[in-house]
């Protein structure tokens, strides 16, 4: 394996470098299905700090996770990634099968050949046929850091009612662009139509692995379910353990989970209703490990009972820290829609772009904002909580509330082949 310099410091960037040698990683029988859920992200960003351009030469897991371990490589490494597929890359499969598979969720030929005893030839004769590409959006740390107080210039609010909202025709593409115009691809890392009785565990992480919950409400794995092909969040009065009250929990617990993979530039959607109680129901974007950075993207928080708040669609962007300013601020806006957002099930969706950010309700645009700082692949995460010092707490009554979700689909735009 190649040598690799040492890691740029924060707000340097990793790019490749006019006039001198890009640095290339070369991987081989990396076996990411040996690694647990949160030590292959740690994996795979320290390969992204030291290079520019990703080689691998084969067993990289096993067919049954193979185009998972694709998905997570491409939003966590976004460089060009060259690699072909061993042996073990089959195991718990066919040729065929993963072939198929494969292909099917990028766009490149694959070529593999047999033996003649019949076992799998890894290693490919010709240069030109060993590396596949995946295309990836532009890197987080390749763009200039933004100077202390710089803020988005363009922004946009909807005032007013959604108007014609457009005709839902396929779930293959966004309610929005049913056309594809955008030339949309299914990021399958973050897509779940919650069929079943179970999350996928490949998937999904229950919990926030940095946060217990906000005050008084403790996340609670009990209140994480799959059923009727909908995921629900629940929110309930009842006693924590004793260990959490002296943290601040008491009296209530919520629910929360985040994907196992991080994402950045893409389309994200949601069908969603919900608690029908002051709690806040969320769908939001946080905790990437680019050095010197700490954002996160609310595609919306409701308070679907909290009084003078159940018509109000919150939607907001952070900055906590970037290598050159550490102050938290927010730019938020809010769309007050004709109806009570708890009454029934909305397509809420989020188009992240490498220069703007759209926020969409039904289909309909509902406000943009000028993208000045979001660029660093974030989990995406869902959950309930108490807001007291803003939505209030909700009433005895009005508990236990659910905040369902009847799927998340993402999206990629095709780049084509490099």
């Amino acid at each position: 394996m190649s040598t690799l310099p040492s890691t740029p410091g924060p707000g340097e960037g990793i790019k490749p470098r006019v006039g001198s040698m890009m640095r290339l990683a070369w991987l081989t029988d990396i076996h990411l299905n040996f690694l647990d859920s949160a030590k292959r992200p740690q994996f795979l960003e320290t390969v992204a700090e030291r290079a520019d351009t990703v080689a691998i030469s084969g067993d990289i897991g096993e067919s049954i996770n193979i185009i998972q371990f694709l998905n997570e490589m491409e939003a966590i490494l976004r460089r060009p990634i060259y690699f072909v597929l061993g042996n073990h890359d089959f195991c718990r499969g066919s040729i065929g099968k993963t072939r198929d598979h494969q292909t099917g969720h990028f766009e490149f030929d694959l070529t593999c050949a047999p033996s003649s005893k019949g076992a799998i030839m890894n290693r490919f004769i010709l240069v030109t046929k060993i590396f596949l590409v995946l295309t990836t959006t532009a890197v987080a740390q390749d763009r200039p850091v933004p100077d202390p107080d710089t803020r988005p210039a363009k922004i946009w609010n909807r005032t007013g009612p959604l108007g014609e909202t457009p005709t839902h025709v396929t779930d293959a593409f966004p309610l929005s662009d049913q056309e594809n115009k955008g030339r949309w691809k299914t990021f399958e890392a973050m897509s779940d139509e919650f069929e079943g009785d179970a999350l996928d565990p490949e998937k999904w992480t229950v919990g926030i692995y940095w946060w217990k919950g906000r005050q008084p409400a403790l996340f609670s794995e009990e209140n994480v379910t799959v059923s009727d092909g909908k995921l629900h969040l629940t929110m309930r009065k009842e006693k924590v353990p004793q260990q959490f009250e002296k943290e601040g929990y008491k009296d209530y617990t919520s629910a929360a989970l985040q994907t196992k993979t991080r994402s950045s530039y893409g389309y994200y959607e949601v069908k969603a209703k919900p608690m029908n109680s002051a709690g806040s129901s969320s769908f939001w974007f946080q905790n990437e490990n680019v050095p010197g950075w700490l954002t996160e993207i609310d595609v919306f928080e409701i308070g679907g009972k909290a009084r003078g708040f159940e018509r109000r669609y919150h939607m907001n962007l952070h900055v906590f820290r970037t290598p050159k300013e550490k102050k938290h601020w927010t730019v938020g806006g809010v769309w007050v829609a004709p109806w009570r957002l708890a009454e029934d099930y909305h397509v809420y969706g989020l188009e992240w772009g490498e220069e703007e950010i759209k926020y969409f309700v039904d289909g309909v645009v509902v406000r943009t904002v000028e993208n000045t700082h979001w660029h660093q692949p974030l989990f995406l995460i869902f959950d309930s909580e108490t807001m007291p010092s803003w939505f209030g707490m909700p009433e005895d009554e009005d508990l236990p509330s659910t905040y369902s979700i009847e799927y998340v689909r993402a999206w990629k735009k095709q780049s084509g082949r490099q």
